[in-house]
């Protein structure tokens, strides 16, 4: 999206499927000389209308789709000693090994509370921390399974203290 706005002249904005795809796009973008100026390419501070559009959309469901939610809503209702303790950080697996800070902070700060991603050095791993355990909740639930590639979708935990 390009605006025709003074204030935000040279500026448009990139909309991907996926964060991966976004890190490629500006690594590979950052500093091309594009009209005889280097392009400086950053992650958007706000969520793109198209992504908050997609969020909202809810396909219908079938029968049997709303018989299985059901039924998984019964079993998570009679677990007690399995389940997790709420913290307020909350443990990331299954990220790509391209995963940064800058992406992580991306994705977690749309929700309230967020305070700081730490990546974990040997890849594919995180720690992200809430201002509450109420907060990383609220993130957890949202994002858990989020597909940060078609092939990756990643597992939330709470950390353990």
């Amino acid at each position: 999206m390009v605006s025709k706005a003074p204030k935000m002249r040279g500026q448009a904005f990139i909309t991907f499927k996926d964060i991966s795809d976004a890190a490629n796009a500006m690594k590979r973008m950052q500093g091309f000389p594009f009209y005889e100026k280097a392009m400086n390419i950053a992650y958007s501070r706000r969520e793109s209308h198209v992504i908050t559009q997609a969020k909202k959309y809810v396909p219908a469901k079938d029968e049997r789709t709303l018989a299985k939610e059901t039924n998984a809503k019964v079993a998570a209702k009679k677990k007690t000693s399995d389940e997790e303790e709420p913290a307020a950080t909350i443990y990331v697996e299954n990220l790509p090994d391209e995963a940064n800070e800058s992406m992580l902070n991306l994705l977690f700060s749309q929700f309230p509370g967020f305070k700081k991603s730490r990546p974990v050095p040997s890849g594919g791993k995180a720690f992200v921390e809430f201002a509450d355990a109420g907060a990383a909740t609220s993130a957890k639930d949202a994002l858990q399974g989020f597909k940060v590639t078609p092939e990756r979708p990643i597992k939330l935990t709470f950390s353990k203290k």
